[in-house]
């Protein structure tokens, strides 16, 4: 790899990188060029641990030592620019203090078979479905209790945030970047293929008829854990669907509260549904 110093924020090697906190630029930008932002030293070292393509990194001359550290070993050859914080923040649009971020390309989803078939906890395969997440935060949390409680990969509907989006990522704890993920081209139409395939849906509410999760009974081996949105919950088609074969399912609460952030939501149904390690 080559490592160059830039000393102006019009460098057009920067381009890639401003205006990073525009949510709307960069989704245009990055679908445009097939790539994705990591900011921070952690996603970096995911990014290169996953063996993700990197296109450059841009740091602040502080981080360049760990930055450094952390690209290591790595024979693909791209570009690291140090540059003073000064110059970071002019490009990137907001103070930045994380000091790193590296652009890298995107990567073809798994097909719906593909994604069906992976298995990530070693006992059952459970996705995490979710639906009309808009939020880059609740995406970017539920990605990270996806990996940490064992689901097997991520569904997204068509409506869901970005999980590759640079808050998603960050969020995550770069485990959008590990974690297999599709995002339905047909809705419900993949999910429907799914039940029809041997997955059990189960469809979280706060339905006070539905069965508490933790006396939930699924005989299959294989589950779709279903999250709506915090406005409205889950679609009456995905809530008919699961309503099929009989696996709704809600978290009981206390104090007379009625729900829970949805990220909040599906760490506890995968930890209530999904044997933790050993």
């Amino acid at each position: 790899m080559k490592w160059v110093e830039v000393d102006q924020g019009d460098d057009p090697r920067l381009l890639p990188y401003h205006r990073l906190s525009d949510p709307n630029f960069r989704r245009e930008y990055e679908s445009r060029n097939g790539t994705l932002i990591a900011e921070g030293l952690l996603v970096l070292e995911i990014l290169v641990g996953a063996r993700r393509p990197i296109c450059s990194v841009l740091c602040s001359v502080q981080a360049a030592p760990r930055v450094a550290e952390a690209l290591a070993g790595l024979e693909r050859d791209f570009t690291v620019m140090v540059a003073e914080e000064k110059i970071l923040q002019e490009v990137v649009g907001f103070p930045f203090h994380r000091g790193v971020v590296a652009l890298a390309e995107r990567w073809a989803q798994p097909s719906l078979e593909e994604l069906a078939a992976a298995s990530l906890c070693g006992q059952k395969a459970v996705l995490l479905v979710l639906e009309a997440l808009v939020d880059h935060v609740n995406v970017g949390a539920a990605f990270r209790n996806a990996a940490a409680l064992g689901a097997s990969g991520v569904l997204l509907d068509p409506r869901c945030a970005d999980p590759l989006y640079r808050r998603s990522l960050r969020v995550s704890m770069g485990r959008a970047l590990t974690v297999p993920f599709r995002r339905a081209q047909s809705w419900p139409g993949e999910l429907e293929q799914l039940a029809e395939n041997g997955f059990a849906v189960v469809a979280m509410t706060t339905d006070a008829s539905a069965t508490p999760l933790s006396e939930l009974s699924i005989e299959s081996d294989r589950l779709a854990i279903a999250i709506g949105s915090e406005g409205g919950g889950l679609s009456g088609a995905v809530s008919d669907l699961a309503g099929r074969t009989g696996h709704m399912a809600r978290i009981p609460m206390h104090g007379g509260v009625d729900s829970l952030n949805a990220a909040t939501a599906a760490a506890i149904a995968l930890h209530t549904l999904i044997p933790g390690p050993r």
